[in-house]
């Protein structure tokens, strides 16, 4: 199954990941290459060049593999991609926090957690905050201590993005606006 992780839009996919299930015997002599045609598989002509990250928008539901682990033995492939579904929220928000500056020093401890349970209440959940969409969808700068956020009101965005992910669905993404 295909998801969109990093919720900007695009799939990313690592095609090698699946290099074991397209051999009966997995062998470390063997070598393969992807395209996005069965011509191109067939002539060896136009190879996806990044198949370890390998994207395109829009998304192709196959793509053609060469296998080959003798030179002049290949065989040629396809790989069918099912695409996921996005985990359905029961509240897919935005979400509105109003933050009273009660020290009157421009900051003010919030919990941001607090719409979890509106969110989303099924099991295996996890709830990744980030200060902006770009954070989030390169996984990077995620909020430590969500229930004690420190929103200091004239540094960085007003909006906060919830990445919420459970085992066999496509993560989502909730939006909570600060104010």
């Amino acid at each position: 199954t295909v998801c969109d992780e990093n919720l900007d839009g695009n799939y990313e996919v690592n095609l090698l990941n699946f290099t074991d299930l397209m051999v009966d015997i997995p062998n470390p002599a063997n070598s393969f290459s992807f395209y996005l045609t069965q011509q191109d598989a067939e002539n060896g002509t136009n190879a996806i060049a990044n198949p370890g990250n390998f994207t395109a928008n829009p998304f192709p539901a196959q793509v053609w593999v060469k296998v080959q682990n003798i030179p002049g033995c290949d065989d040629i492939a396809s790989v069918n991609f099912n695409f996921g579904n996005k985990l359905v929220l029961q509240n897919p928000g935005p979400f509105q926090i109003a933050v009273c500056d009660i020290g009157n020093n421009g900051t003010e401890s919030i919990d941001l957690t607090q719409f979890q349970n509106q969110i989303y209440t099924g099991a295996n959940v996890t709830f990744t905050y980030y200060p902006s969409l770009a954070d989030l969808n390169n996984g990077t700068n995620a909020i430590i201590s969500p229930s004690a956020f420190n929103y200091i009101q004239s540094a960085g965005s007003n909006i906060i993005y919830v990445k919420v992910s459970v085992p066999g669905s496509c993560p989502n993404v909730v939006q909570i606006n600060l104010s």
